[in-house]
C-alpha cells in the first residue's frame, strides 16, 4: 500500500562550519565550509531577535527568538509552523496552495489549498492515489474516487465502515430539527433547512416530536413545520410501528393498510404470505399458519382468492390443510378452496345462533329454497304457506318437480291448518297444478280431498273405503263403499230432490201393464233398476236404490188400485 505522509522538516538551513575568516570577521562560504563546530558555528542570533529571511525587501520566513515557532509569509507565528499566504492583490488565484508536497514519483502529491472567496480550506490529494490519515489503532482513507473508508483501505462506497460501528450518541429531546441524526435529501434549502428525511433517536416524551426510540421520519418544509410524519418507528420495547411513534404491538400501523403484492401460483409453500409459528425448524420451515393469495388453476394448491391453511410438515409428503378460504367472486369455503355458494361447509356445522336471509344448501352447491338437504329436500318460506317438501319447491310462481318422480309435501298456512300433499310421478320440471290432499285443520278436523276446511270430524271428498271401522256416532259421506258387513243401529240417507213421491202426481206417466211385461221379458229387470252386471261392477247407492224400490213399489200400489177398481167393477156386472 503506498502512503504518503506529511513531513514538514525544518531545520537550520545551513549546517554550522568552521567559519572562513578574513581578518577578525567569521563568514559562511557559499561554496560550502569545512571544519565546523556546532557549538561555535551556526545561523542564528545570540541577542534575543528573530531570524528573518526576506525577498525582494519583503519579509518571507521569521523564526521567533522565544520559542521554536517558524512564521512563513507572517511575522507572528501563532503555532511551531504558520503558513500564511500573502496575498498579491494583482496576481491572487482563486484557490491560492498554503502548502504542497511532492516527490521524484509524485510530481504533483498532496495541497493544502484554500477558497479565497469562501475562506473554505481543502487538504487534497492530487495524485490518483489514495490519501491515508492514520492513528496507532487504524485510521481512514480517501479513496481516488471519493469514497472514504473506516477500517479498509478500499471503500465500496461513500462512506464504508469495515470491522466497526456509526455511533451517533446524541438524541433528539422533543424538536422538530433533526437533532444526532442521518439526514437524507435532494435539496439543503431555506424551506427544508434540515433536510427531507431522517434517522434519530427519540429520548423524550414531547407529545408532539417526542419519544423512545430510533425515529424514521419525513421531513415537511420549515413553514409546517409541525405537519411530521414518523413513518417508520422502533420502539425502545421493540414494537415496531409504522405512522405512529406509540406502537402497541409488535407490529403497529396507523392510517394505512399493509400490502403484499406477490400471489402464490400454485405451491405447497407460502409465497408472499403471513407466516405464524411457535417455531421454525426441519420439520416446519415454513411456520405451521399461513395466510396468502392465490392465484392459479393448480389443482392441489391452487385456486383464485385468500387462503388460511394449516400446515402438515415435512415428515411425510408435503401437504396442507385449506381451513378457510374466500374467493374472489365471493364465496367462502371452509375445509377446502372451491366453495359453490356463499358459504360452502366440507364437513358439520355448529352454531348457537344463525340468521340466513337468503339460501342454505347442505349437500347441496346451489340451493333452490330457504334451505335445500340434498337434491330433493327442501324447506321453503311464503307470505301464506310454510312447505317442507320432497322433489319439489315453488320458483314463486308455480310448483315444481325437481327430478323426475313423484312429489310430496307438508305444508303448513297462514289458517293454522297442516296440509299433506302428494302427486304422482312425472319428468323433471314439470308443474304441479293440482295436489292430493289431507288437511288437518286447526279444530282437529280431518279433511280428505276437500278444497274447504273439513266440515266434520273426518270430511271425505270421494270415496272411502276400510276393511275395518267403527263409528261412535255418525258419518256423513257422498259415496261410501262397503265390502262385507255394515252394522248399525241407525243409517240415515240424505238426498236432495230425488224422492219418488211425483208418482202419485195425476201427470205421472205409469207404463202400462203390457208395455211393462215387454219390458222385462226383454231386459230382465224392472225399468230404472240398475241390473246385476251393474251392481257387480259399481254396487249401488243406498239412499238412490231405496228411492227407486220406493217408486217401484208406488207404482205396485198404483197397478193393484187400478186391478182392484176393475175387479170391483165386474162384481158390480154380474147378475
Amino acid at each position: 500500500m503506498k502512503k504518503h505522509f506529511f513531513i514538514l522538516f525544518l531545520s537550520t538551513l545551513l549546517l554550522s562550519v568552521s567559519a572562513q575568516t578574513t581578518g577578525s570577521v567569521g563568514y559562511w562560504d557559499l561554496q560550502g565550509n569545512t571544519g565546523t563546530n556546532n557549538r561555535m558555528n551556526f545561523i542564528g542570533t545570540t541577542d534575543n531577535q528573530p531570524i528573518i529571511f526576506k525577498t525582494f525587501t519583503t519579509e518571507r520566513m521569521r523564526l521567533l527568538s522565544n520559542k521554536s515557532f517558524l512564521g512563513i509569509g507572517i511575522p507572528t507565528p501563532l503555532a511551531a509552523l504558520h503558513l500564511h499566504y500573502q496575498s498579491d492583490m494583482n496576481n491572487d488565484p482563486p484557490f491560492p496552495q498554503l502548502l504542497q508536497l511532492t516527490t521524484p514519483t509524485c510530481t504533483t502529491g498532496f495541497s493544502i489549498i484554500y477558497n479565497r472567496d469562501t475562506k473554505d480550506l481543502y487538504f487534497r490529494q492530487q495524485e490518483s492515489a489514495k490519501f491515508f490519515l492514520e492513528g496507532p489503532g487504524g485510521g481512514l482513507v480517501v479513496a481516488q474516487d471519493g469514497n472514504v473508508g473506516l477500517g479498509t483501505d478500499a471503500p465500496k462506497q461513500k462512506l464504508h465502515i469495515d470491522e466497526g460501528n456509526l455511533l451517533i450518541t446524541s438524541v433528539n429531546s422533543g424538536n422538530y430539527a433533526p437533532n444526532g441524526a442521518l439526514i437524507f435529501s435532494d435539496v439543503i434549502s431555506s424551506v427544508y433547512s434540515h433536510g427531507k428525511w431522517s434517522i434519530e433517536y427519540l429520548n423524550s416524551s414531547n407529545p408532539t416530536y417526542g419519544g423512545q426510540g430510533l425515529n424514521f421520519r419525513k421531513l415537511h418544509p420549515i413553514f409546517s413545520a409541525s405537519l411530521i410524519n414518523s413513518v417508520l418507528f422502533l420502539a425502545d420495547d421493540g414494537n415496531v410501528g409504522f405512522g405512529t411513534k406509540e406502537p402497541k404491538h409488535k407490529l403497529h400501523i396507523d392510517g394505512g393498510n399493509l400490502l403484499i403484492t406477490g400471489v402464490n401460483s400454485g405451491n405447497y409453500y407460502p409465497n408472499s404470505a403471513l407466516i405464524f409459528a411457535d417455531t421454525i425448524n426441519s420439520l416446519y420451515p415454513y411456520g405451521k399458519w399461513n395466510i396468502e393469495y392465490l392465484n392459479s388453476t393448480d389443482s392441489a394448491y391452487g385456486n383464485y382468492g385468500l387462503n388460511f391453511r394449516r400446515h402438515d410438515g415435512l415428515a411425510t409428503t408435503p401437504s396442507a390443510s385449506n381451513v378457510l378460504f374466500l374467493s374472489d367472486i365471493g364465496g367462502v369455503a371452509i375445509g377446502h378452496k372451491n366453495p359453490q355458494a356463499g358459504l360452502d361447509v366440507l364437513g358439520s356445522f355448529k352454531a348457537s345462533s344463525a340468521t340466513i336471509t337468503e339460501k342454505l344448501g347442505i349437500g347441496v352447491s346451489n340451493p333452490l329454497t330457504n334451505m335445500q338437504i340434498g337434491n330433493l329436500w327442501t324447506f321453503q318460506g311464503g307470505t301464506s304457506h310454510n312447505n317442507m317438501g320432497r322433489n319439489t319447491y315453488n320458483n314463486g310462481t308455480k310448483d315444481v318437480r325437481i327430478a323426475t318422480g313423484s312429489a310430496s309435501r307438508i305444508s303448513f298456512n297462514s289458517s293454522g291448518e297442516i296440509l299433506l300433499q302428494t302427486i304422482e310421478s312425472d319428468t323433471a320440471g314439470s308443474i304441479i297444478n293440482r295436489w292430493n290432499t289431507v288437511t288437518i285443520a286447526n279444530n282437529g278436523r280431518v279433511g280428505i280431498g276437500t278444497t274447504t276446511a273439513p266440515k266434520v270430524e273426518l270430511d271425505v271428498n270421494g270415496t272411502f273405503m276400510a276393511t275395518n271401522a267403527t263409528i261412535a256416532d255418525r258419518i256423513t259421506a257422498n259415496d261410501m263403499r262397503i265390502n262385507n258387513l255394515l252394522c248399525a243401529k241407525e243409517i240415515k240417507v240424505q238426498l236432495a230432490n230425488c224422492w219418488p213421491d211425483y208418482v202419485f202426481s195425476k201427470d205421472y206417466n205409469l207404463l202400462p201393464l203390457q208395455e211393462l211385461e215387454q219390458f222385462v221379458n226383454k231386459n230382465q229387470h224392472l225399468p230404472n233398476v240398475p241390473t246385476a252386471t251393474s251392481v257387480a261392477e259399481n254396487g249401488v247407492n243406498v239412499g238412490e236404490m231405496n228411492a227407486i224400490l220406493l217408486q217401484k213399489m208406488e207404482e205396485m200400489t198404483l197397478y193393484i188400485i187400478a186391478l182392484q177398481k176393475q175387479i170391483d167393477e165386474l162384481k158390480s156386472s154380474k147378475p
